[in-house]
């Protein structure tokens, strides 16, 4: 086991070789970290989302975007195949996280969501201690060294701005948080694995305005460190906050894919007549 970790740039661990060894990354600008093609997602037969494709750059925020019933949240989930555990769901396409290939029947799925973290829409914490929660995922993926450990979750929750809030009460339970807190804890649940992607399902939605703020602010400090897609069904949110945006519809019964392209171009230049609407304020 390597030494501890070392806190830089807001509390952002550095990787150790144990946890990061299998993907190094690549400062390349604008290299591409996660591809869709053509992915459609299915439950029992009806078609949820059709033919998806784009891509998601390194350290980039992207937001998925459109009316209730489109398919965001399927997207999401087949990213690191959450649809597995949803009986009777199908994807199909190809989705390549560097060179995985995602949806291959052996892909190791517990490596996998390893490396694309997910955090809900409503905070979900373990029912056990604020340091437990952190701590149990560096256990689960074989990190035993106790000041390891310690040095990591300290490392998390700078990193997500809790560290003075609870540092004199990390064992605490974690459902006692407050609700943004809660969330903000999730998220450093996932960061302690640094993972490469991040997926949020509208983080905010269950939150109030105040603490929606501070999870915005928080999911905007991401940038650079870590590639991010969000679903958001809040409109100014994604403006502020993601670098590409990806405009879903509902077209014959199933989601599609409406445009995709930079925050800016979507907002004020968009090419497609239903982009032009949404943003618009005049449809969904």
């Amino acid at each position: 086991m390597s030494g501890p970790l070392r806190i830089v740039k807001r509390g952002i661990p550095q990787p150790s070789a144990d946890l990061d060894s299998q993907h190094e990354p690549d400062s390349a600008e604008n290299e591409v970290v996660l591809r869709l093609d053509d992915v459609a997602v299915s439950y029992n037969g009806h078609l949820a989302i059709r033919e998806a494709t784009f891509e998601v750059s390194r350290g980039k925020i992207m937001a998925l975007i459109g009316p209730s019933g489109c398919g965001k949240s399927s997207l999401l989930q087949s990213m690191n195949r959450l649809t597995d555990l949803i009986p009777g769901a199908r994807v199909d396409g190809s989705i390549h996280l560097q060179e995985l290939d995602v949806l291959a029947p052996e892909t190791n799925v517990t490596m996998l969501r390893r490396r694309v973290g997910m955090i809900f829409q409503k905070p979900n914490p373990f029912p056990m201690s604020i340091r437990a929660n952190l701590a149990l995922p560096l256990r689960e993926h074989g990190v035993r060294d106790r000041h390891q450990i310690e040095w990591t979750v300290e490392a998390a929750l700078e990193e997500v701005g809790m560290w003075n809030e609870v540092r004199d009460r990390l064992d605490s339970p974690a459902q006692a948080l407050s609700g943004g807190q809660q969330q903000r804890l999730c998220i450093a649940r996932a960061l302690v694995l640094r993972p490469e992607v991040i997926l949020l399902d509208e983080p905010c939605s269950a939150l109030d305005p105040i603490s929606s703020g501070v999870v915005e602010d928080l999911v905007s400090t991401l940038r650079g460190h870590f590639t991010v897609v969000i679903v958001t069904h809040n409109l100014a949110q994604a403006r502020r906050i993601a670098d590409d945006v990806v405009v879903l519809w509902v077209c014959g019964g199933a989601g599609c894919l409406a445009e995709v392209g930079s925050t800016k171009q979507i907002f004020e230049h968009p090419r497609d007549p239903i982009t032009k609407a949404y943003v618009g304020g005049y449809r969904g």
